[in-house]
């Protein structure tokens, strides 16, 4: 009897010990799989964010804009030398920041286009040198699509005859008195002051229209 009952009770134990053993790993195995999950939402949510935190670069401005949008990437690559490097006449200015009193300026202007990169930048510099209140100066960006060209969402260029940019407009009481376009005849002192002292000033595709 006794050879027999320590059979059966090692019987016993080895089978305990198996049905433990398998008890004991079956939990690990299922922490193992929600963990994965976990770490496969959690590398899903960070793609989520990483998606919604980087939006598409801006490549062009396009309507009323501030000055302070021309020193932002990507437009500062270009509007910060030409700005920093230009001298605007010193001989001039004064004369220009006297007759600069009681007129409004808008600028039409295209981040794509190479005149308004050269010229826009020194034509602020000019009227910062002069002490033109930037209040009184109104930026418009425009298209360049085949659909858009020259226009801008706000319609801002309606009845203005936009044909080349840039194209500075100076006025009196709401009332043109003259503008310059896309480059100086002289230098763009020279022609801003002709136009303010209301001296002959004929610009650049003068009498040309909009098709």
């Amino acid at each position: 009897m006794k050879p027999f009952m320590l059979v059966i009770v090692t019987m016993w134990l080895i089978s305990c010990n198996h049905t433990r053993m398998v008890q004991t790993n079956a939990p690990t195995n299922q922490t193992n799989t929600v963990n994965q999950l976990v770490k496969n939402n959690n590398s899903n949510n960070l793609n989520n964010s990483k998606t919604i935190n980087n939006p598409p670069a801006i490549t062009h401005l396009l309507g009323v804009h501030p000055i302070a949008d021309l020193r932002q990437a990507p437009f500062a690559d270009w509007f910060l030398p030409n700005y920093q490097s230009y001298q605007p006449d010193s001989l001039r200015i004064p004369k220009i920041k006297e007759l600069l009193r009681g007129k409004t300026l808008q600028i039409f202007l295209g981040t794509w286009c190479g005149d308004s990169r050269r010229e826009v930048p020194r034509m602020l510099k000019i009227l910062a040198a002069a002490g033109f209140d930037s209040t009184k100066l109104q930026l418009v960006f425009v298209n360049n699509t085949p659909e858009q060209y020259k226009k801008s969402p706000g319609h801002e260029e309606q009845g203005k005859n936009i044909v080349r940019v840039p194209t500075l407009i100076v006025y009196k009481d709401k009332t043109e008195i003259g503008r310059f376009i896309e480059y100086p005849k002289e230098s763009i002192e020279k022609d801003l002051l002709k136009i303010l002292q209301g001296e002959p000033y004929e610009p650049n595709y003068f009498g040309k229209t909009v098709q």
